[in-house]
């Protein structure tokens, strides 16, 4: 396996996991930040890394386009929790979910 598509998957699914924790564990005594920063650096890491990998597969560019808007919020992090970070955020996850199930049958192909 490619070491694109090894940081790709990894980063995409640490940097919504890490997110949804920040929130869910989010506790008005303690400070939980430090979740929302790995999520912040691992979701930039996967917005990279991610274009990329849909750019070397072939995904259509105004995908990669809407892909890429969407995924320029994980480099302002105050705009997350808005009426525009939301729905982005859900379009970023389903594009990137569509780009990786791409890739996986794309391997499947090549091993039948």
């Amino acid at each position: 396996m490619d070491k694109t598509k090894i940081i790709g998957l990894s980063s995409f699914i640490l940097s919504h996991l890490f997110l949804i924790l920040g929130f869910v564990i989010d506790d008005a005594e303690r400070n939980y930040f430090f979740l929302f920063e790995i999520a912040w650096v691992i979701g930039i890491i996967s917005v990279v890394s991610n274009v990329l990998l849909a750019d070397k597969i072939g995904i259509k560019g105004w995908l990669i386009g809407i892909f890429g808007v969407c995924g320029i919020l994980w480099f302002f992090p105050p705009l997350l929790i808005t009426y525009f970070g939301i729905p982005c955020m859900i379009i970023f996850l389903v594009i990137g979910v569509y780009i990786h199930g791409k890739i996986f049958a794309i391997e499947k192909e090549k091993t039948a």
